[in-house]
């Protein structure tokens, strides 16, 4: 029952992303989105990458946690980092350049 009102609870909010989102003449494409839990893991993943960016929630104590915008702590802190594929191509691009300096340096 409780697993039924959250399904409930995630479809609503999709039909108000998608009607906001029309209201701007914009859509999301079915075959790209997916809904994903951002702060358990789900299916081996935690978060989503976007943009080349991981947006990822953690659980913290009582002190570093967030807030809403009552005040109230909400026990989790959300963190926005590289992915780890856009490190990788970075690295590598870091890499290639050190090398061709050092190439051209002989």
């Amino acid at each position: 029952m409780v697993l039924h009102s959250k399904r409930e609870g995630v479809e609503n909010c999709a039909e108000r992303v998608k009607e906001f989102l029309n209201g701007m003449g914009l859509w999301l494409n079915e075959k790209k989105t997916r809904m994903t839990q951002t702060l358990q893991e789900v299916d081996g993943n935690k978060g989503f990458n976007f943009l080349g960016y991981n947006v990822r929630q953690y659980p913290v104590g009582k002190y570093h946690t967030g807030r809403n915008t009552h005040g109230i702590p909400l026990g989790y802190k959300t963190l926005i980092k590289p992915s780890e594929a856009a490190m990788k191509r970075h690295m590598d691009e870091i890499g290639r350049t050190i090398r061709m300096e050092t190439e051209i340096g002989r």
